[in-house]
């Protein structure tokens, strides 16, 4: 890959992701489940398995990514605001894609 490719594709998963994803799970999603519910908690963790059945790793990180999803919404009805999980969510998918190019030359 051309530098402007690996450029690219660093904003679409540590930009574009990020912000896309978290308004669907944690603007949308867990404030459905949670107003349905009124368990934060359960909420919190269905929103999060379904953040990482999306994800193309899911057989081998389904625990992790929806530990990180569960996560996130608890940031979210913690602080009620997007942006604490775009940050989090961004810096994550950052330092994974920075740690899979430094092994993948």
């Amino acid at each position: 890959k051309t530098t402007l490719q690996w450029l690219w594709t660093f904003i679409q998963v540590a930009v574009l992701a990020p912000i896309v994803e978290e308004f669907v799970f944690r603007g949308v999603l867990i404030k459905v489940l949670w107003q349905r519910t009124g368990r934060v908690w359960l909420s919190a963790f269905v929103s999060g398995y379904l953040f990482a059945v999306i994800h193309p790793q899911f057989l081998g990180g389904i625990f992790p990514i929806t530990l990180l999803g569960a996560i996130l919404a608890l940031v979210y009805a913690h602080t009620r605001s997007l942006l604490p999980c775009i940050i989090i969510h961004a810096i994550n998918n950052g330092l994974i894609t920075l740690m899979l190019w430094s092994v993948a030359g």
